[in-house]
């Protein structure tokens, strides 16, 4: 995921007009230059290996397109983005190395006060980037910049500074919730006694052994089973009591990972 800060703040003491959308397009189109250059190098070679390259002969049918699409000026991820999953695997050979093909996040940059909601600036280019399909965030740079500060160093105070801004959370959650959307991932969590640890894997009605195999490769031949409690419930009661209260269930090589599980997984050879 790319993620663009575009400022959409007034300013005194920043010289410059302040034009979001402007700032937007400039980039976007500096991007769609530099990848129109690599698309046609990359094309070559993609159609030269393709007799003996599967994966570059399934990218071939996408190589006009993509380079008709950066030639007109709008971003290689336009042209992905109406294929299905499968037709962007096959694209991908192609469209790996292309900045434009990635999905683009841009976070717009305003004023402490209004980093929960935005501002006219950040609404503008907000609606501009939709007709475009790119999301869009508004945060306060200076204010994250503090938080993360605050994070290690006084968290009560952090509380009470994202309080004072009606926020609840810092503006990086947010970012990474979008960047999870934008990647088609589940996030599920293992929690020992020292840490509590977020993996993240392809939201495919993955079963278990698969989501296990995101901590070890092995883990899939050797599983046996899965214990799984929702994450609310951990933090409200702890593991242990959860036992207790009846609040985790028993899975097998079935069980289809769902966002927030926590999950504990039986392998063979392991205590």
């Amino acid at each position: 995921v790319v993620l663009q800060v575009v400022r959409c703040f007034k300013d005194d003491a920043v010289t410059g007009v302040v034009s979001p959308i402007s700032e937007f397009d400039d980039i976007n189109q500096e991007l769609i230059l530099s990848d129109i250059e690599l698309a046609k190098k990359r094309a070559a070679q993609i159609r030269k290996k393709a007799a003996n390259d599967e994966s570059c002969e399934r990218a071939v049918k996408h190589l006009d397109p993509i380079l008709k699409s950066l030639e007109g000026g709008v971003a290689a991820r336009a042209y992905l983005d109406t294929l299905d999953s499968e037709e962007q695997k096959d694209a991908s050979a192609f469209t790996v190395s292309l900045i434009s093909a990635k999905p683009r996040i841009v976070l717009c940059n305003v004023e402490e006060m209004n980093a929960g909601t935005g501002n006219d600036l950040s609404q503008a280019l907000g609606e501009h980037l939709k007709g475009l399909g790119i999301s869009s965030l508004p945060f306060s740079a200076r204010l994250e910049a503090e938080a993360s500060l605050l994070a290690s160093e006084d968290p009560e105070f952090l509380l009470e500074l994202l309080e004072s801004y009606s926020l609840d959370r810092r503006a990086v959650h947010g970012v990474l919730e979008e960047c999870q959307r934008l990647l088609q991932l589940t996030k599920y969590y293992t929690v020992g006694e020292v840490e509590a640890k977020a993996w993240f894997v392809p939201n495919t009605d993955l079963k278990a052994p698969d989501a296990a195999a995101a901590i070890h490769s092995d883990f899939k031949k050797l599983f046996k089973g899965v214990e799984v409690w929702k994450a609310a419930d951990v933090i409200e009661h702890g593991k242990q009591e959860c036992r207790k209260k009846h609040l985790v269930k028993k899975g097998g090589k079935d069980y289809v990972v769902k966002e927030q599980d926590v999950l504990e997984f039986d392998i063979k050879g392991q205590k």
